[in-house]
């Protein structure tokens, strides 16, 4: 393996790792956004915060993932996936909220 090839794949592992944490970070944004938003308006209840959306994103994932599934898509067009929906339904809430 070359110095050139192995500061490649380090420099790529940075990347996709800073990415995740972008998204879940935004999913955690987007969590609270819409919870504050709709549930927490309607039912009357306290707001969560960054934190709190981020432990519900964390518990959701667990249940939700389907281990043995094999995808074919790499890790970064996984992700990149996943913020683009995460983003898309932000936008979609926004826009339910200027109706309401």
């Amino acid at each position: 393996m070359t110095n050139k090839y192995k500061a490649e794949v380090i420099v790529e592992i940075i990347v996709n790792t800073i990415f995740f944490v972008i998204t879940v970070v935004f999913r955690a944004f987007t969590i609270a956004y819409l919870f504050n938003n709709f549930v927490a308006v309607t039912f009357d209840i306290p707001k969560i915060g960054l934190v709190v959306a981020l432990g519900i994103n964390l518990v959701v994932g667990l249940m939700t993932s389907d281990s043995s599934s094999s995808s074919d898509k790499s890790f970064r067009e996984q992700t990149i996936t996943s913020f683009v929906s995460t983003g898309v339904t932000l936008l979609f809430g926004w826009l339910l909220l200027l109706f309401v």
